[in-house]
């Protein structure tokens, strides 16, 4: 792991990601979630498979979300991509709930019971959100080698620049993931609105807004 002194010598810079990055972005991803408890309980942790259920979801995410045009914001250190989020606009708060295809495409791909929980997941998450035109970030993560560095709150903030120039938006919303993660989010300008239990977690919902 690099050290915080040293991350000072390579500032971490900021980019739009295309398909092409896909490899990259998933693995960035994959590392990111294999040991959140709230993924650990969606894809059956406690069964076999549940990293190639992980790296299946995440592929498959990623492709609606670049296939509805949606941005991905990488962060780069020494040339690495060592941190991601993907930034859904008002119009598209989750891309996996948004057509019958793309719920189709998630079932065929980690399982019918998979699916339908990440579906309700994701259903109870927009329950508590403020009703108004706001981005959502499903998907946001640092590789696990490169925490406490500094590159989460630059990427972050980072996607708070592009968010303010959305025409309408009203602000950002996201899950925490981890109950340690809610400190780290209130730093940043995040604002708990609600909480969720779901598979044996309580996940707290921040928003950020405009």
């Amino acid at each position: 792991m690099e050290s915080a002194s040293a991350s000072e010598t390579k500032p971490v810079s900021f980019e739009l990601l295309g398909l092409g990055h896909l490899t990259e972005v998933k693995s960035v991803l994959v590392d990111a979630y294999r040991h959140e408890r709230t993924f650990q309980g969606l894809f059956e942790a406690n069964r076999d498979g549940f990293e190639q259920r992980l790296r299946a979801f995440v592929r498959e995410y990623c492709l609606q979300h670049f296939d509805q045009r949606q941005s991905v914001v990488g962060a780069r250190l020494d040339g690495r991509l060592v941190g991601v989020a993907l930034l859904c606009e008002p119009s598209h708060q989750g891309a996996l709930n948004a057509s019958r295809r793309a719920r189709l495409g998630l079932a065929l791909t980690v399982g019918i019971r998979c699916a339908k929980r990440y579906l309700t997941y994701q259903d109870q998450l927009r329950a508590v959100m403020p009703d108004s035109p706001w981005c959502y970030l499903p998907l946001v993560g640092v590789l696990e080698s490169h925490r406490g560095l500094g590159v989460g709150a630059g990427l972050l903030n980072d996607v708070w620049s592009r968010v303010e120039r959305i025409p309408g938006a009203t602000g950002i919303a996201l899950g925490s993931g981890a109950a340690a993660a809610a400190s780290f989010y209130q730093n940043l300008g995040f604002e708990p609105v609600g909480q969720m239990a779901f598979e044996g977690t309580v996940e707290t919902l921040f928003y950020r807004a405009t």
